[in-house]
């Protein structure tokens, strides 16, 4: 089964507003994320609390802290919406 439609029959949808967060480094999320809509900003913070932008995910495109997921650590980086955003 590929993995999109793994996520369609088993995930469920998630809307967020622009500025909000899916998640943030040193959260404990261990989902993966299909943007159906919407823009995401990946990004990691420094303790000097400088940001470094690791990308940007655009409709289509899938995100998740790999990390997080199969290691159960916590999230390597932060995941805002840039704007009003669908996930599944």
């Amino acid at each position: 089964m590929e993995f999109e439609a793994f996520l369609a029959a088993n995930g469920r949808p998630l809307r967020l507003a622009a500025g909000e967060h899916v998640f943030r480094q040193g959260d404990q999320n261990r989902s993966f994320y299909l943007v159906r809509e919407g823009l995401l900003k990946a990004y990691y913070s420094s303790a000097d609390g400088k940001e470094s932008v690791k990308s940007f995910i655009q409709p289509g495109g899938f995100i998740g802290s790999l990390t997080a997921a199969y290691e159960g650590q916590v999230c390597s980086f932060s995941l805002v919406c840039l704007e009003p955003t669908d996930l599944l």
